[in-house]
């Protein structure tokens, strides 16, 4: 006899690691300083309710793709917006 862990087991431990790691994170969010952001920056992250692609919120804020997608890898990379594939497209939220 083995005393390998069962698969359920491995998958329970998983589980039980990342609700802490989720706790971790938002323990670390609510103790960094909030990220200063321009009123360009400002201005698109409303538009990132995981309802508008880039196109779209080019579109809405009258700015070029590339510049909307510019400031969305700033955004991201601060850490403010992720990017979700919903029914086949490519939207923004706020994390």
């Amino acid at each position: 006899m083995s005393n390998l862990p069962k698969d359920n087991e491995i998958l329970d431990s998983l589980k039980n690691i990342e609700k802490k790691l989720d706790v971790l994170i938002k323990i670390q969010k609510s103790m960094a300083p909030e990220p200063k952001i321009s009123s360009e920056q400002k201005m698109i992250l409303n538009y990132c309710n995981s309802k508008n692609t880039i196109s779209e919120i080019a579109e809405r804020t009258k700015k070029t793709k590339k510049a909307v997608e510019r400031v969305l890898e700033r955004l991201r990379s601060k850490g403010i917006i992720k990017s979700v594939k919903i029914k086949g497209k490519i939207v923004y939220s706020k994390v």
